[in-house]
């Protein structure tokens, strides 16, 4: 037979083992709470997290604001489909109802647009609001031809939140060297077809709205980047890789700007200018 002293060693030790501690405490938690109570809104983001306590203090707890906003857009995505509302614990009330949930999710949806239009003021600083709302600048890439360029220039659009990347063909989002680039950025960053001999027009339509032309292009009144302050509200011209900006896109155009340069070639790749110029934007109309 096995020592009873040898034994009670072992519980004691366990018992006042931290980590024994914590898993025993974990699982009266979890016996303790219904499964979908924990698989809804709260749960995931809220009660686990801070019932953890300080096994996961490196977890922001989600202020409740957002947490009944997440819930309303969760309902309001199933498309034909009239949501319930959750009780007050955001639990839901069926596995049915969880099943309806998880499609939701699957399908091809971006929720946090409309999750950031939240009123933030309680939860988030005036600076960390503008860092999530689209910035009001247009980049028209329809002149550009590489799907490389394309790719990155929706990467770097997406990362800034422009408001709008023109394209000059749909089918530039199924080339698999664009798709490599942009590493999906497509999906979440708002996209105008403009055929090249759209341009001109687009920028007449856009001064008419209060917008102001800007190309990345060197030419004899070019300012440099560094001594140029953005207007609000921009329209931002790229030119081709070679021939660059057409004469009446050109002519239609406020302000060229340019990038110094200290090296022997005379310009950069379309994209890397871009994000430069997109970066210089964001940094005066949100950082400064």
């Amino acid at each position: 037979g096995s020592d009873p002293t040898v034994l009670q060693r072992l519980h004691d030790a366990l018992e006042s083992e931290r980590g024994f501690a914590s898993v025993r405490d974990a699982r009266q938690f979890l016996h303790c709470r219904h499964p979908l109570e924990l698989c809804s809104v709260e749960g995931l983001f809220d009660v686990v997290p801070r019932t953890a306590g300080a096994e996961f203090d490196h977890i922001d707890f989600v202020p409740q604001p957002i947490l009944v906003r997440l819930r309303s857009v969760l309902r309001e995505s199933k498309s034909g489909a009239n949501a319930e509302d959750a009780n007050d614990k955001g639990v839901v009330d069926s596995t049915a109802e969880l099943a309806d949930a998880i499609a939701t999710l699957q399908q091809k949806i971006t929720p946090w647009e409309a999750l950031l239009r939240v009123d933030v003021e309680s939860a988030l600083t005036r600076q960390e609001a503008s860092l999530h709302q689209r910035q009001d600048i247009i980049v028209v890439a329809s002149l550009v031809r590489k799907g490389a360029n394309l790719g990155g220039l929706a990467r770097t659009c997406e990362i800034f939140r422009a408001s709008e990347l023109c394209l000059a063909d749909v089918s530039i989002m199924q080339d698999g060297v664009f798709k490599g680039t942009s590493v999906g950025a497509e999906q979440w960053q708002p996209i105008r077809i403009l055929p090249p001999d759209q341009v001109a027009a687009f920028a007449q339509e856009k001064r008419r709205e209060g917008y102001s032309i800007v190309a990345l292009e060197q030419a004899s009144n070019s300012v440099t980047i560094s001594r140029y302050s953005f207007p609000s509200r921009c329209v931002l011209v790229l030119g081709e890789e070679k021939s660059g900006i057409p004469p009446d896109v050109f002519s239609l155009v406020d302000q060229c700007v340019e990038i110094p340069q200290l090296g022997v070639l005379r310009s950069l790749n379309v994209h890397v200018s871009a994000s430069i110029m997109l970066w210089e934007y964001v940094r005066q109309r949100v950082f400064a």
